[in-house]
């Protein structure tokens, strides 16, 4: 069960993310692969507000699986802003792991050692993105 506080925040977050996508659509030059992944998370959104409002838990736990994959498409990506608000929500969600000692978007307990061991991957990936991401700009 995701508590109350949990949901605003995961709306939060959310919504920011539709707004920030919702610009670069609106705003930037995109190859398909962009348009097709910031549509692609519109739809996700869309599942995971009518997820957590309605509490349908096992939708939440796949949204979650989803969620983490898209982090790994961000490698396909082009765009440079799309790329950074990609990294920027990785270094949030590292940053809530901490100050909340769990993901706020679990509906269950993680066995242990599960975090310590997603939490270094997600790092290692973190640096890895953000080097990409520098010499992308470099580059331009």
């Amino acid at each position: 069960m995701i508590s109350n506080k949990n949901k605003n925040k995961l709306y939060a977050i959310t919504f920011f993310l539709d707004c920030i996508l919702m610009y670069i659509l609106e705003h930037e030059d995109l190859n398909d692969t962009d348009t097709n992944f910031i549509y692609s998370m519109f739809l996700v959104h869309l599942l995971l507000y009518v997820s957590l409002y309605n509490s349908y838990y096992k939708l939440v736990d796949a949204l979650h699986v989803i969620l983490f994959a898209s982090f790994f498409y961000g490698v396909y990506l082009e765009n440079f802003l799309l790329k950074s608000l990609l990294l920027w929500l990785i270094g949030l969600i590292q940053i809530l792991w901490v100050v909340e000692k769990d993901c706020i978007m679990n509906t269950k307990p993680l066995g242990p050692g599960y975090g310590q061991i997603l939490s270094i991957l997600i790092i290692i990936y973190f640096a890895y993105f953000s080097f990409e991401l520098g010499k992308q700009k470099a580059q331009e």
